[in-house]
């Protein structure tokens, strides 16, 4: 996962750099110190809005890793997860008003990050209908060996197996509520669903797991 953060981290670097050619190269390499700068939510899309890349870069220091392991969990692919997580920062500097509310900032993240992912899961489909070949889109390991502390490469193939029988709706609860540990109430207030929505979710892809080790079990 490590690779993958660096990736993006150099093309949104190298995209601001493009875009503001005056703005000094240390700034770049020093993010966790401007993401420390920024005292609150309102002041980093106030700073946004006024065409700062200053607070640009901040918002990445502190949302790149999280919105890289959100998306790379509910779309299991290394691409489509690159493709979200650029999309979302590209949205945020082109539209900070649309995170400008009274929720967390990392709330309001987290949902527009679940919501790239369905359009990317819904790209999928409309390529498969239109028989259009969509390349692979379930990957066999993590990015990195061990990238994720708790997710051996045994788990991560046989979640990567049964999630391509998971709904959208299952996928995006199972990934906040088991993998990133989020409260099923927090899930609901994020994703929009109802508490009922968000643990019928959560049970009926728990189930969709299990079945998947019951056949690893019968195979080994």
């Amino acid at each position: 996962f490590a690779t993958q953060g660096t990736k993006i981290f150099k093309i949104i670097s190298e995209l601001f750099l493009y875009c503001f050619p005056s703005v000094n190269i240390m700034m770049v390499t020093c993010m966790e110190k401007i993401a420390q700068i920024i005292e609150n939510d309102r002041d980093a899309l106030a700073g946004i809005r006024n065409r700062d890349p200053r607070f640009m870069n901040g918002i990445v220091s502190r949302f790149l890793k999280p919105v890289s392991r959100i998306s790379y969990r509910i779309l299991c692919d290394r691409m489509d997860s690159e493709s979200v997580t650029i999309s979302l920062f590209i949205h945020i500097w082109n539209h900070p008003e649309t995170f400008d509310c009274e929720d967390p900032l990392e709330d309001i993240v987290v949902r527009h990050t679940c919501r790239l992912c369905r359009l990317r899961l819904l790209r999928r489909r409309l390529l498969l209908f239109f028989s259009v070949n969509p390349a692979v889109y379930v990957s066999a390991v993590p990015v990195v060996p061990g990238a994720d502390d708790f997710i051996s490469r045994q788990a991560w193939t046989l979640y990567c197996r049964a999630a391509r029988h998971y709904s959208d709706r299952q996928r995006i609860v199972f990934t906040l509520c088991e993998l990133e540990g989020y409260a099923v109430g927090k899930t609901s207030q994020i994703t929009g669903m109802s508490v009922a929505q968000v643990k019928e979710a959560l049970s009926s892809s728990r189930e969709l797991l299990s079945d998947e080790l019951d056949r690893f079990g019968r195979m080994s």
